[in-house]
């Protein structure tokens, strides 16, 4: 899984450097959002504690870019699984963020293996002080099954 973390990072980066988007042109606003993310994943039968790491650069006041990286360790009858995401985000207002994202989801266990994941999700920015908190929902789409992902992200925002 790390192999498609590091190629969903690489991804983002080129893609970010190749727009030509430098700091100058996004607003005065924050820029750089990283984050963690505490909820839970639910597939037609199961529901498991999920926990992940996300990026979000904001090219200006309706458009960013982000990964995400999230663990649920009991997913996937006891197996667990990994999903690593590269979405494109879109703010139509203030802080309401809709995006659409391209990965991966590796499944462990004694069939271990990957496969293409779609998510489209949306959220809401909640300044407290210097932190955002996040309420997240998430639809992705894996082999023709949806998977639910509802939860907290907590952000840390700088230029």
């Amino acid at each position: 899984m790390k192999h498609y973390l590091l190629t969903t990072i690489l991804r983002l980066a080129v893609v970010t450097i190749a727009l030509g988007v430098p700091s100058a042109f996004a607003n005065q606003r924050d820029t750089h959002i990283p984050g963690v993310f505490i909820g839970y994943t639910t597939t037609k039968d199961e529901t498991h504690f999920t926990l992940g790491v996300e990026y979000t650069y904001k090219f200006d006041d309706h458009w960013g870019m982000g990964a995400v990286y999230e663990e649920t360790e009991n997913m996937h009858h006891g197996d667990g699984i990994q999903v690593a995401v590269a979405s494109l985000f879109y703010y139509p207002v203030h802080d309401l963020k809709f995006g659409v994202g391209i990965g991966h989801e590796k499944f462990g266990g004694q069939d271990p293996h990957s496969e293409r994941v779609y998510r489209l999700s949306v959220a809401y920015d909640i300044h407290v002080a210097k932190i955002e908190v996040e309420p997240l929902f998430a639809i992705d789409l894996v082999d023709g099954q949806a998977d639910y992902v509802l939860g907290i992200g907590l952000a840390w925002p700088f230029e």
